[in-house]
């Protein structure tokens, strides 16, 4: 199936978004019973626009909601469609019909993020498990979009690791310093203690490709976003945040990314988070380097982990 582009605008978005929504709502059910109808999201949608067929005062009959029903699974199904033909064999799915098969990815990613885009409270236990978790596979796919010898560094508040990424930002960017050279700590403002040290201005991961022992590497700055309002958040990696505590950030111009467990639609949407956030990593992105590096994304993270913190969620929805 080839990738059709569309000519759908950013302020137009919404359409596209619902659509998706609903895809994602199957895509659970179908992780959960192995096979579900696309329209479980939609049934909802047209609850909520009031196609009451049991509600006399409404006027509405039950053909009237058939109708509805089917204009509204039209957009659900060509966002799988979509989905399936960016993905191919990636896509832990297959639509049948009005239906959707589930098969499971060789690494979980997919169904992690998919997960994480559907959960809304992600900051207490143990759901806060899932942002950190997500950085983590951001910053590991984009390593392996840079290539060999490519390195990273999870730079995201809270700290995953004590030792490994520093609880204070001061801490932190001295030891990414440690790591490849930049990033050296030199606050424009003298600071003695203090006690309300930013968390991570923005920065959640970092990733380079090392040439030589010498300054002057390809960076890349990545900021993810997990919640619902991930569009809000295109311009939150400031290099002026930075620039408070570090100078030069980089040597050379780094370029920024952008990671949401989402996926987001539309051949324009898609262009337009790009100019705004930078590079941009969605679920669909994440899971074909994911998927195509398997062997070595398994050694990182092991799939009884990953199924573990996908079913903090997934045992939540019920049918």
């Amino acid at each position: 199936m080839a990738y059709v582009p569309d000519n759908v605008l950013w302020h137009e978005r919404g359409n596209l978004l619902s659509a998706s929504k609903n895809a994602d709502q199957s895509e659970l059910l179908a992780m959960k019973f192995g096979v579900a109808p696309l329209d479980h999201g939609v049934q909802d949608d047209i609850v909520a626009d009031e196609h009451h067929a049991d509600l006399s005062e409404h006027g509405y009959v039950w053909q009237d909601e058939e109708i509805a029903l089917d204009q509204a699974i039209g957009p659900v199904i060509s966002e799988v469609d979509r989905r399936l033909s960016i993905l191919g064999d990636f896509y832990p799915f297959q639509r049948v019909g009005a239906s959707l098969h589930y098969r499971e990815s060789k690494t979980l990613v997919y169904e992690f993020c998919l997960i994480t885009s559907l959960q809304k409270q992600l900051s207490a236990k143990p759901f806060n498990r899932l942002p950190v978790l997500f950085e983590l596979i951001a910053t590991e796919a984009a390593r392996f979009y840079l290539g060999d010898d490519a390195k990273g560094f999870r730079t995201g508040w809270p700290s995953h690791d004590h030792k490994e990424r520093p609880t204070g930002l001061k801490d932190m960017l001295e030891k990414l310093s440690s790591l490849c050279g930049e990033f050296r700590w030199h606050p424009r403002f003298y600071i003695e203690d203090e006690p309300n040290e930013p968390k991570d201005e923005g920065m959640d991961f970092v990733v380079w490709k090392p040439i030589d022992p010498r300054l002057g590497q390809l960076f890349l700055l990545g900021q993810c976003a997990c919640g619902d309002d991930w569009d809000s958040k295109l311009s939150d990696l400031d290099i002026k945040r930075l620039e408070r505590w570090v100078n030069p950030v980089t040597y050379v111009d780094f370029v920024k990314a952008f990671a949401v467990p989402h996926h987001i639609p539309g051949h324009l949407i898609f262009a337009d988070v790009s100019t705004r956030a930078g590079l941009t990593f969605d679920r669909v992105r994440l899971a074909i380097i994911a998927e195509s590096n398997h062997k070595d994304f398994l050694k990182k993270f092991n799939k009884e982990e990953m199924d573990e913190v996908i079913s903090l969620v997934s045992n939540r929805y019920k049918n």
